[in-house]
């Protein structure tokens, strides 16, 4: 009877650490963007920047909309830095926003969540659809 009493003992003792050592290992990091305009005279390029407590949360996949259209999409380097060309082309009035996207990081039992997030609005010219 002893040695089941500590059998049980050692297996709850076991689930206890693991949850708590799981629970340890999850944590969710913030994340914001800006976003600029590039260019003379009217602007050929947007550029920004992805910003987090944890470093590798600044590399990411970034997307450009104008109000809701995609304008396009791009990466982050290492430094949470960005550019989107426009192919030569002129930014069209409007407002326009940078969203990153969610990242998950899993490694020997750590996870961690890169939030998304969205760039506050950059007004081009009159700022019409």
């Amino acid at each position: 009877m002893r040695r089941a009493t500590i059998a049980v003992s050692l297996v709850a003792a076991l689930v206890l650490l693991t949850v708590t050592v799981a629970t340890a290992h999850f944590k969710k990091y913030a994340t914001t963007a800006t976003i600029t305009l590039e260019g003379s005279p009217s602007g050929d390029s947007f550029k920004g920047k992805v910003n987090s407590n944890l470093s590798k949360c600044e590399k990411r996949q970034v997307l450009v909309y104008r109000q809701s259209a995609l304008v396009g999409q791009t990466r982050s380097d290492s430094t949470g830095a960005w550019e989107l060309s426009l192919g030569g082309k002129f930014a069209s009035p409007g407002k326009y926003t940078a969203k990153v996207l969610r990242k998950k990081l899993q490694r020997s039992g750590h996870r961690h969540i890169c939030k998304s997030t969205v760039s506050p609005e950059f007004k081009v010219g009159g700022g019409g659809p």
